[in-house]
């Protein structure tokens, strides 16, 4: 195996990981979502009473797990695809033309196109999402504590 088979092969491997865990992200997210649906369906099924204290302390617990899982894989996501990066840049000192412009134009052409939502974090959505959880979740413990409910 050559120097660039190598860098290929490293580069691959990384750019797979990096998948990985965005699939890792989006189902840890599911798994979350469908455990907070099920408890808020126990909840909600003869009204919020004090008994469903402890539902809403399942539900901040699960949103807070959600929220973690899915920063953690964002962040070996980032790894991953810079370990990548570093690899495809080595491999670009081989040739003739940078594929660094060639994408560098592409991104600058998509960001055209969609000058307000290339902005947005997606990562920044899927945390949001388990924070809503433990909003509700906390909100549920909070009034069945003070007997609003």
């Amino acid at each position: 195996m050559d120097a660039n088979d190598l860098l290929l092969t490293l580069y691959k491997e990384n750019a797979e990981h990096a998948r990985l865990h965005e699939t890792l992200r989006e189902r840890a997210t599911a798994v979350c979502g469908a455990i907070a649906a099920a408890l808020l369906g126990f909840a909600a099924h003869d009204g919020l009473t004090a008994a469903d204290r402890p539902i809403g302390i399942a539900l901040v617990v699960t949103g807070l797990l959600g929220a973690l899982l899915s920063a953690k894989h964002y962040e070996r996501f980032r790894r991953h695809s810079r370990i990548a990066g570093a690899f495809r840049t080595a491999l670009e000192t081989k040739l003739t033309q940078s594929t660094s412009k060639m994408y560098d134009d592409a991104v600058d052409a998509h960001n055209a196109r969609f000058p307000i939502m290339h902005r947005v974090r997606l990562y920044i959505a899927w945390v949001l999402v388990n924070l809503f959880v433990v909003a509700v979740g906390a909100w549920i413990a909070w009034c069945t504590t003070a007997q609003l409910c």
